[in-house]
């Protein structure tokens, strides 16, 4: 459960449920899937520091983000790591998933990461998803759009520690100065937009029960127990900027995604003639700050006079910034939150906190699910 102490860390959700995760790569090339799963788990007394995974799972990550945020002096790179490297995850990693006699069927979120971003910066709503009765495929996307990421090949020969893959990582990919940004960016949300739907290909795998090689752990056998759990037919779709733009082409794509919820989103990858071809329902959730007129007004064309405005929502929240829907906003203290601009003037917690209820309340309300975390919206 939440706490209401005020600190800086990644909170636990505040439903009924303790969350376990572990991570799912398939496929020995950058088309396989990679995600992160959060799941509601089996609850227990104490939570083992241990049993927690570290937020940034590699050094590689915390590289990455400086990177993105042009941070190139290797002493800065170390202290970025020193600030972000020893938080962790108050879920349980490879946890049981929760007994069938507690909930037999779970919904599902697929979420998608922005632009710098991976599948752990967004640790904070999954988690409070996850702690609602839902299971949560946060996807690394492998367009280049990630901070970092990677894939594993077979190598001819084991290592010094008879392992017998090489990792090969793919860097961030900045636009060329002064060039279009349209065509890379329209190009990767296509393909981001069909990595959530390989995600949910892979759900539907492991709901048959059908067999799942996870590469970066091939001796887990944790994902036998999703089989015949998966509610299938309540699945929405989520993200955050470039994610949250990753969404609606995920919908337009794949009417099996039954809704989606755009934080803060970045309209500029999408055609501007999609709108139509979009009937699945939409909650837009934007910050202060971020938004500008354009982008508003491609963001209406979603919410068009004759669509029921029920299913079709754009709300603002007051006192936030483009990263107040991030784990940074969590991260970071109040004066390194300025100057990285990840805090705005409503306190962070609040301002997840908000922004977590908004979601739940329009995910459970078009999935037909309730959940703690879903009344009044």
């Amino acid at each position: 459960m939440a706490t209401t102490k005020k600190h800086r860390g990644i909170p636990a959700g505040s439903g009924q449920y303790t969350v376990g995760c572990l991570d799912v790569m398939t496929g020995f090339s950058t088309e396989g899937s990679f995600l992160r799963l959060y799941y509601p788990s089996e609850s227990a007394e104490t939570m083992e520091t241990q049993n927690k995974p570290l937020w940034l799972p590699r050094r590689e990550y915390s590289d990455g983000y400086a990177n993105f945020i042009k941070i190139t002096s290797g002493i800065m790179k170390s202290v970025f790591h020193w600030m972000l490297g020893s938080y962790r995850v108050p879920a349980y990693w490879k946890g049981s998933l929760l007994s069938s006699q507690h909930k037999p069927s779970l919904p599902v979120v697929v979420f998608s990461h922005g632009l710098g971003a991976n599948r752990t910066s967004y640790t904070s709503v999954c988690l409070e998803i996850a702690s609602q009765g839902f299971v949560v495929a946060a996807v690394e996307h492998r367009d280049q759009s990630a901070s970092a990421t990677y894939y594993v090949h077979p190598s001819e020969e084991s290592d010094v520690n008879g392992h017998d893959i090489v990792e090969k990582w793919i860097p961030y990919e900045r636009p060329v100065p002064g060039e279009d940004e349209f065509p890379l960016r329209n190009k990767q949300v296509h393909r981001r937009a069909e990595e959530c739907q390989k995600a949910l290909d892979l759900l539907e795998k492991l709901n048959k029960g059908e067999s799942v090689t996870n590469v970066v752990d091939r001796k887990c056998n944790h994902l036998q127990q999703f089989k015949g759990r998966l509610d299938l037919d309540k699945v929405a779709v989520a993200g955050h900027s470039f994610g949250a733009a990753t969404s609606l082409q995920a919908l337009e794509k794949d009417n099996r995604f039954k809704c989606a919820v755009a934080l803060d989103i970045w309209m500029v990858p999408l055609e501007k003639t999609m709108a139509p071809s979009v009937k699945q329902p939409i909650l837009f959730i934007n910050t202060e700050t971020f938004q500008w007129p354009a982008n508003i007004v491609r963001m209406q064309r979603y919410i068009p006079d004759n669509v029921d405005q029920n299913e079709r929502k754009m709300i603002t929240l007051l006192g936030t910034v483009h990263q107040s829907q991030t784990d940074f906003a969590l991260l970071l203290n109040s004066v390194l939150g300025k100057l990285f601009k990840s805090r705005g003037p409503l306190d962070p917690q609040v301002a997840m906190a908000i922004n977590n209820k908004a979601s739940l309340s329009f995910i459970c309300k078009f999935l037909g699910n309730y959940c703690w975390g879903c009344r009044g919206f």
